[in-house]
């Protein structure tokens, strides 16, 4: 049961993640029924690679329509519930006991992006203790990073109950590959909310062109979202159309290309589940910016991207000047996350949910 499937128009990669749990548990023999909510272009219901799609309601009404519905017409015959919590929970176990939530963190800047500081404040309030005082009893709770468990833990989640299987990447390492500096690329790609913080990234380019002189460069925006105008318009009113280039949303070998080709990925949230598109880019020699903050801290290292404890600007003109000059500071960094994110590929992760699955239909 998930908010999003990988075909809606603003998935992300909590959304990336659950599919593959559902292909996982699909090729090891499970039936499986992905509910989810409806949107443009979808059909209500539909077999994909084995797997059952079933769609109804949108982004609200599905907290009470796809519960209803598993209550009538899937309860009896369901081993297995595997909930994707994203914001708001679908309160699986008052009404079903043989559960998994994967939770990638607790939703707080969100609420207050879109809803304001008082009543983003409240929402998050009401539905993170709506999610403690439900799920706090589940055995089999499943976070991606070391400090979403610090958050989950600190929210009066039981240590014991949960387990990390971090997102995973699925394309190939590139042990060696020396990158063509003569126009310095910048790669953003994922979704595009506000609380991504890409005008940022937009703010730096035009800082770099501007105040630093530096004119070969380039900022490539991939994906979509809600703050895509937004960030239009910040680049028409900086004049920035020559060096800000939005690209919509792009295929597996063309983001693959993308970061193969980057010299520097952006990635300015002050919170995320962990981080994908930054091991996408360590894979493809690229180094990411970043706050140190929850889930980031622990996909990024000081040997491998480019942390920002001080001055953002000083750390983005110590990672140009890098680039720039092809040092060895920057050669290390890639070595390193190449090193790093060949840890973490789909297969090994999702075995590991895999023994999860297995020790919870034991147990129930």
């Amino acid at each position: 049961m998930a908010w999003r499937d990988i075909w809606h128009p603003e998935k992300g990669g909590a959304d990336i993640y659950i599919q593959r749990v559902a292909t996982y548990l699909k090729n090891r023999g499970f039936s499986v029924i992905y509910l989810t909510a409806m949107y443009n272009g979808a059909k209500k219901e539909e077999v994909r690679d084995g797997i059952k799609y079933i769609r109804m309601g949108n982004p609200i009404s599905i907290y009470l329509l796809l519960p209803l519905y598993f209550i009538f017409k899937l309860k009896d015959s369901t081993k297995l519930l595997i909930e994707n919590f994203n914001a708001v929970p679908f309160n699986i176990p008052i009404y079903f006991d043989r559960n998994i939530t994967v939770i990638h963190h607790l939703q707080d800047e969100e609420w207050r992006l879109k809803y304001g500081k008082f009543l983003g404040k409240m929402l998050h309030f009401i539905f993170t203790n709506m999610l403690v005082r439900n799920y706090k009893r589940e055995k089999y709770l499943v976070t991606v990073s070391p400090s979403s468990r610090t958050e989950l833990i600190d929210n009066g989640f039981s240590s014991n109950n949960i387990s990390i299987v971090y997102n995973g990447i699925n394309t190939k390492v590139n042990a060696k590959a020396e990158k063509d500096n003569s126009v310095i690329k910048i790669l953003s790609h994922g979704r595009m909310p506000r609380t991504k913080h890409i005008d940022k990234a937009i703010r730096l380019i035009n800082y770099t062109v501007k105040k630093l002189g530096i004119k070969n460069i380039v900022l490539k925006i991939s994906g979509r979202g809600a703050d895509e105008e937004r960030l239009k318009g910040l680049v028409k009113k900086y004049q920035l159309e020559n060096y800000v280039k939005f690209l919509g949303y792009v295929s597996d070998r063309e983001r693959a290309r993308l970061f193969e080709e980057a010299h520097l990925h952006v990635q300015f949230s002050r919170k995320e589940g962990w981080g994908t598109t930054v091991l996408e880019a360590s894979s493809k020699r690229t180094p990411t910016i970043c706050f140190p903050v929850q889930g980031l801290r622990d996909s990024v290292k000081d040997s491998t991207g480019y942390l920002v404890r001080g001055s953002l600007r000083e750390t983005w003109k110590q990672a140009i000047h890098d680039i720039q000059s092809n040092n060895q500071n920057y050669v290390s960094k890639q070595d390193a996350g190449v090193m790093w994110s060949s840890q973490f590929i789909w297969r090994n992760q999702m075995e590991h949910f895999g023994e999860i699955v297995r020790k919870a239909l034991v147990k129930y």
